[in-house]
């Protein structure tokens, strides 16, 4: 019964991620029906409009009526119109099973922050993305009920991605309930599951990125890894312009580590020749 069923529920779910994010196109930006649906990632404007409708029983045009009578934001920030050259910024609000404790998950991403990569500001972790269409930014700040993101994006064709990326790095989608069980049948683990219940595994947005670092992170202390990283981030980084400030580069492309020179990572020569090789694993 499970195996028959789970492609059907894998499938429900895609669906009415679709739908959400459709649904924040449609209130927060000025595109066009056709390409809020192309954007969603849906395949014709027929699943568009029936999706929107099983999911929201409203059609898309009705939702789009929510954004009527809103001005456009006295800050400035593009509302996704064709045409328009600046970066869309949405605000989303990524929904968790609780219980959830963020602490050790967030503390992770701020430890390790790679200076220009990611940081930690006002209670955010704020990270550069390299996305299909272009590169993105996106701030994530836990909250009682549920994580806020803001996201800057290129092309709104990137936002369903940069949602599924957020959420598996925030290792959202656990079942918080069955791990809490799970690990509290181990009497030594029993009292540290209750102390913190909701624990998280910090995971990552990019798999490259995530291997890479693990070489670069290997015998060596957090504050090192963090040097060496930024170190090639400044050196071999794409250069992007963060609208909110801080940020300066995407980490750097496999391809663009596949042939460092000897003077490119203080450390060990058979550490260097192990980037390299997994660079060019990874680009090939």
């Amino acid at each position: 019964q499970v195996l028959t069923l789970f492609p059907y529920t894998t499938l429900f779910r895609s669906r009415a991620q679709r739908a959400h994010t459709a649904r924040v196109l449609l209130i927060t930006t000025g595109l066009p029906l056709a390409e809020v649906a192309f954007a969603a990632g849906f395949g014709s404007i027929r699943s568009f409009n029936d999706t929107v409708r099983a999911v929201y029983a409203a059609t898309p045009s009705a939702l789009r009526a929510e954004r009527r009578g809103r001005d456009r934001d006295p800050r400035g920030r593009s509302d996704g119109s064709p045409g328009d050259p600046r970066p869309l910024e949405l605000s989303l609000r990524l929904a968790f099973r609780r219980p959830f404790h963020p602490s050790n998950v967030f503390g992770h991403l701020a430890a390790t922050a790679v200076p220009g990569v990611e940081e930690w500001r006002e209670g955010a972790y704020r990270r550069t993305l390299r996305l299909p269409h272009g590169p993105g930014f996106v701030a994530l700040a836990p909250r009682a009920d549920h994580v806020a993101a803001t996201v800057h994006l290129s092309d709104p064709r990137d936002l369903t991605p940069v949602i599924g990326r957020c959420r598996r790095l925030l290792d959202l989608d656990a079942d918080p309930v069955a791990v809490d069980a799970a690990l509290s049948a181990d009497p030594v683990l029993a009292p540290l599951v209750a102390l913190a219940p909701g624990r998280r595994v910090p995971r990552t947005v990019d798999g490259d990125e995530f291997a890479l670092r693990a070489v670069l992170g290997q015998q060596v202390s957090t504050a090192a890894a963090r040097t060496h990283a930024a170190r090639l981030v400044a050196r071999y980084g794409e250069p992007v312009s963060d609208p909110a400030g801080g940020l300066t580069h995407l980490f750097p492309a496999a391809e663009a580590l596949t042939d460092l020179p000897p003077d490119a990572l203080a450390a060990p020569g058979s550490r260097l020749a192990t980037l390299t090789g997994l660079a060019a694993a990874l680009s090939a």
